[in-house]
């Protein structure tokens, strides 16, 4: 069983519905998070590793995510 997690936080919901359907029988489940918000008054292990990696600048389907460059 695969799920998606539009956002994790905390991590609850996700925990939450992995839990729920491993007891309704599942052998296993994935989750997949889309996104990680990070808060500004946030402290947690890596947050700064994080907070480096985010980009600079708004988002735009011009600039590849990965490499800064303009995507092909």
């Amino acid at each position: 069983m695969v799920i998606f997690e539009d956002t994790w936080v905390q991590g609850g919901h996700a925990q939450s519905a992995a839990a729920t359907v491993l007891m309704s029988g599942a052998a296993e489940v994935t989750i997949v998070t889309i996104a990680r918000r990070v808060r500004n008054n946030q402290r947690s292990p890596g947050e700064e590793a994080l907070r480096n990696a985010l980009p600079t600048s708004e988002y735009t389907l011009d600039i590849c995510p990965v490499t800064g460059r303009s995507c092909p």
